[in-house]
């Protein structure tokens, strides 16, 4: 498997459901910001925006998450490859790469830590959040799209499978890990053009893919590597359930023949030529 591979959906609603929990509700009584990097307009900014408010909600799209405060600014963010929202004690030592600690109203902070440096987050008014570049391109999040809106941003697409659902143009919050699983699971090939998928074969595969996510939300989402954790700092359990991801060159769990693998869309791709033919 990839050695770090990037959370996505159901990694960040796992984050996301754990801020609702152990911070939504409370005060920031102060903000430190140990490493500027990354952090927009600029770290003391979101220092001073932060301190004193009460934070009132936490959500997401696709892979980007926000957290709403009181007076009207929400911070969006992006864990990228390593980062990690986690709450804690006030007493309990903090480990290296933590960038931002907001201290709270109940005893605990709320740390921002990120080893490799690739995440980012925003201050802005709640009003202006999505007028952000980021969101320019995104289409529907995976788990608000609706079957019919799939089917109809499938239809004459002449981009493999891989790639248009990695995109995040046409469906937002699909990564690597739960791609590879749906496709498994709909018996399509990675390459097979969008457009050839056809009203039934395209319904299979919008309901494995809620499917997937829908499991691996409930298991907390995918720990491969050290980087991915929950906001109280438990693991994703969903690496035990997956059927094909990171496992080319073994035995398909469902025919036995041997699975391949190769860069499709950029990426480490596995598929089984028995169960996945590309037609």
């Amino acid at each position: 498997p990839e050695p770090n591979a990037m959370p996505e959906l159901p990694e960040v609603e796992t984050v996301v459901a754990g801020l609702r929990r152990e911070a939504v509700g409370r005060w920031i009584e102060s903000v430190e910001i140990l490493r500027d990097q990354h952090l927009h307009p600029s770290g003391a900014a979101l220092a001073e925006g932060l301190t004193g408010r009460l934070l009132t909600d936490a959500r997401r799209w696709g892979k980007i998450w926000m957290l709403d405060t009181d007076d009207g600014q929400t911070v969006v963010g992006h864990l990228r490859m390593s980062g990690q929202l986690r709450v804690h004690p006030l007493d309990e030592p903090r480990r290296d790469h933590v960038h931002l600690v907001a201290t709270l109203s109940d005893g605990h902070e709320l740390r921002w830590r990120d080893v490799r440096r690739f995440g980012w987050m925003h201050l802005v008014p709640t009003a202006e959040a999505l007028d952000l570049p980021v969101f320019a391109n995104l289409g529907p999040d995976a788990l608000a799209m609706t079957e019919d809106e799939f089917v109809a941003a499938l239809r004459g697409s002449r981009r493999g499978l891989k790639a248009l659902l990695l995109g995040q143009d046409v469906i937002a919050g699909l990564g690597n890990i739960y791609v590879d699983e749906a496709l498994f699971r709909s018996r399509l090939h990675p390459r097979l053009a969008g457009g050839r998928l056809g009203l039934a074969r395209a319904r299979r595969l919008y309901g494995e893919i809620r499917a997937v996510l829908d499991e691996a939300i409930a298991a907390r989402g995918t720990s491969i590597s050290q980087s991915y954790r929950g906001v109280d700092g438990r693991r994703g359990a969903y690496q035990k359930q997956l059927q094909i991801y990171g496992r080319g060159g073994q035995a398909c769990l469902v025919c036995g023949r041997e699975l391949l693998s190769a860069q499709v869309a950029g990426r480490t791709t596995v598929w089984c030529p028995g169960c996945q033919p590309r037609r």
